[in-house]
Order: C-alpha cells, then structure tokens, then sequence
C-alpha cells in the first residue's frame, strides 16, 4: 500500500508542474462493477497441480480515484473479481473432478492520455493508458473431494487500458473500461486476465 502511494505521489509531481504553467485541474472518484474473463491457463505453482483451466470469471468490484491536468490522468485503483471452476481437469494424466475458487484483489496505478480533451457531441470522451501494481491471489481448489490447495499468493501487474466517458451532468459522469492485466506471480509464468468495468463517479 506504501509503496502504491509513493509510485502515485511521482507520477503527480511532475503534472503538478505542468499545472502550475496554465493546466487544468480536476479531481474524480468512482465505484461500480466489473466482470473478469479469466486466462484458459493460469500456471499458479510449479507441477501439473499448478495448472488452473477452464476457470469462469464472475462480477467483482471496483474503485478509481484520478488527478486530471490537461489531457493526463494518472489514477488509483482498487480491483476486485474471483473465477470458479466446477468441472473435469487432468492432473498427472488422470481425469478428476475440480472444485475451485480464486480470488483477485489487484491495487493499480496507471497514467493516460485523452484523446477525445472534450465531449464531443454526444457527451463522450476517451482516454486510453498504462500502468502497474500488485495482486493478492486466495486460491481454495479440491480434486475428487479432496483439499487440494487453499494459497495465498502475490504477484506484480502491468495493465493497459481504455476507458469511455459519458458527461451526465458537470460534476456526474459514467465510464466503461476495458483492462488488459498481465499477472506474474513469483518464479512463475506469466498470464493474462481482463476486466471489463462499469462506473458511476463524480468530478469536483
């Protein structure tokens, strides 16, 4: 957490000085609900047992508190969204049944850039960018009834994103983002996840 709020406070200092020449500010927070499509294959640990497929994402939640000067934003985000699986799996060369739950709770720092600086007709804008966190991954997993695995695990995230706004009012707005997360927990592979999201916020 630490850390996140210092890599933020850095991304803002040298936008604060641009702001100081003439740029805009505008401070906006947000909250709503994304839903999560999952990687067919997560190599959790090293072995077969690693092996997560054919998991489903399900609705999580999440949170986006952003600094806007000109046409740069850089944001804070607090992510939320869990996968199940209740199926057939092949572990060692054997068919068994999988039973299993993970947990994602990502915290994420990214920087964009507008490239639609004001509504447009319809009231939409739209910004697109990039940025880094970290993850906290629960996994609780049974094979053939059993208690296979119940983990806690970390990792490191560089996501890419865009999102579009629509002005309601001028201090209420709605947003929808796409983000593409690249998840590499340690000494492991790297995997892909995605998110798509939907917020109500307001701007002031």
């Amino acid at each position: 957490m630490k850390n996140m709020l210092v890599l933020l406070i850095l991304f803002i200092f040298p936008l604060a000085v641009y702001g100081q020449k003439g740029g805009d500010w505008q401070f906006s927070a947000s909250a709503g609900a994304n839903i999560a499509s999952m990687d067919a294959k997560m190599q959790m640990w090293d072995g077969d047992s690693g092996n997560m497929e054919d998991y489903t994402g399900y609705v999580g939640a999440e949170s986006h508190f952003a600094l806007k000067i000109g046409r740069i934003e850089t944001s804070y985000n607090l992510q939320y969204y869990f996968a199940k699986k209740d199926g057939k799996t092949v572990i060692d060369g054997v068919e068994k049944t999988e039973v299993g739950d993970i947990d994602f709770y990502n915290e994420l720092i990214d920087v964009s850039y507008y490239i639609l600086d004001e509504p447009i007709l319809t009231g939409f804008t739209f910004n697109v960018g990039i940025g880094k966190g970290t993850t906290r991954i629960e996994v609780e997993r049974t094979i053939d009834g059993v208690e296979q695995a119940e983990v806690r695990m970390y990792g490191k995230v560089l996501h890419y994103f865009g999102s579009l706004h629509y002005e309601i009012l001028d201090w209420l707005f709605a947003k929808a983002t796409y983000r593409a997360l690249n998840i590499n927990t340690v000494d492991q592979p790297n995997f892909s996840n995605s998110s798509y999201t939907l917020n109500l916020g307001v701007k002031f």
